[in-house]
């Protein structure tokens, strides 16, 4: 058995998460948007979990969305899988048939196939049975209270939700390849989204987590940015804070400063599924090498320096049929300094970000 046992998050005595289940009962379930409305087009949502180590990173997503199959909508269950250790990343998509899942609106409780999740015991529960190459038990303990918000709309019908619980304890066992790996208190990310929209549709958007990599340092930060799908129109954009437990900042568009240069050049970019290598060739992206976010508000400052490392691309087709949404998922490091309330602040941190950009 390989340790890959990494610093975690803050232990739940010190950020009194004993009082975050109700929290979480209360924000974090299906909302099944496809099943609320009489107009099912464009509905979406999805559950989504990362676990970052200097070993692997392991994404999760499980999603339902509404497609139009023989001119009538039917809600499709997908779980995305991808995984990043030494041999580089690789990951895989599955389908399934509704009646063969559970992910009903007002409950957390989700099982597609022979993956499952649920939420018990101050900590959400997660097996993925044999995905790929990719067999794991985990659970994840929340560290941080969790933000609900609106974001900015993405179509006529709304603005797109999210819920968002930024830091969590992994611990578990992951098998790659049928080696098990104990991991334990490793830092991860959760969050859901939903809403209708189509992909391909006006806008795009930068999402980045940074996680410390010591277990002792109690900031936590979250990174958004939504554009029109050029990336010429702003829509909007903050940066997120969480101190121990509670969200205690939020810096908008007004006070954050983006800076970006280079180009990410990775050897192969992995394109999962596989098949959508064969639509998008070669390794043209623009993907930053490096990001520095300088956020301020009368004397609270931070600075964030971030080195993109590599990445892989899941690759949707867009709701028309014309093109595709790659989703590129990047690991980093970022070098994190600043100062609230006249309290210097300096850590390194794990990053794991998301960037929505078009493809022809």
């Amino acid at each position: 058995m390989i340790d890959v046992s990494k610093t975690g998050g803050l232990s739940r005595d010190q950020t009194g998460a004993g009082a975050l289940p109700s929290v979480l009962t209360l924000s974090d379930h299906w909302r099944r948007p496809g099943t609320l409305s009489s107009d099912a087009s464009g509905a979406k949502e999805w559950s989504y979990f990362c676990v970052l180590t200097d070993a692997f990173e392991l994404l999760v997503n499980f999603s339902v969305t509404s497609e139009l199959r023989d001119g009538a909508f039917v809600d499709v269950p997908r779980l995305v899988l991808m995984l990043r250790d030494a041999t580089g990343w690789s990951g895989s998509v599955q389908t399934y048939d509704m009646t063969d899942c559970r992910a009903r609106a007002g409950e957390v409780e989700t099982r597609f196939g022979p993956h499952s999740l649920t939420y018990g015991d101050g900590g959400y529960h997660l097996v993925i049975d044999r995905a790929g190459r990719v067999d794991a038990r985990l659970t994840l303990r929340p560290e941080s209270r969790p933000a609900l918000a609106r974001s900015v709309r993405l179509s006529h019908r709304g603005p797109m939700r999210w819920m968002v619980v930024p830091r969590l304890g992994a611990s578990g066992t992951l098998e790659v390849d049928g080696v098990q790996h104990a991991v334990r208190s490793a830092p991860a990310y959760h969050d859901r989204n939903w809403g209708h929209f189509a992909w391909g549709g006006d806008f795009s958007w930068e999402w980045i987590v940074f996680l410390p990599i010591a277990p002792s340092v109690d900031w936590t930060l979250v990174y958004m940015q939504i554009a029109d799908r050029g990336r010429n129109q702003l829509f909007s954009r903050s940066l997120m804070v969480w101190h121990r437990h509670a969200p205690t900042r939020v810096f908008h568009a007004a006070d954050i400063h983006v800076s970006r240069s280079g180009l990410l050049r990775p050897e192969r970019i992995a394109r999962i599924p596989a098949v959508a290598a064969l639509a998008l060739q070669g390794l043209a992206a623009d993907i930053p090498e490096r990001v520095v976010l300088v956020a301020a508000r009368g004397s609270d400052r931070w600075s964030l320096e971030l080195d993109h490392d590599d990445y892989a691309q899941l690759c949707l087709p867009d709701d028309d049929g014309c093109g595709l949404t790659q989703l590129s998922e990047v690991r980093g490091r970022a070098r994190v300094t600043g100062s609230i309330d006249g309290e210097a602040i300096s850590f390194e941190s794990f990053t794991l970000a998301e960037y929505n950009h078009a493809a022809a």
